[in-house]
């Protein structure tokens, strides 16, 4: 997977899919991954 021609969208798409498996994984810890993770697909999202 070539991550240089990836979409902003595909991007934000697979930040938040990392997130997702995250907050599975370890909901304590995970949630300040998953604020961070957000945080940065919002910024993203409004570029």
């Amino acid at each position: 997977m070539d991550l240089t021609q990836l979409t902003l969208v595909e991007l934000r798409g697979l930040l938040k899919a990392i997130g997702r498996k995250i907050k599975r994984r370890e909901q304590s810890e995970g949630d300040a991954a998953v604020n961070e993770i957000d945080a940065i697909a919002h910024r993203l999202g409004k570029r």
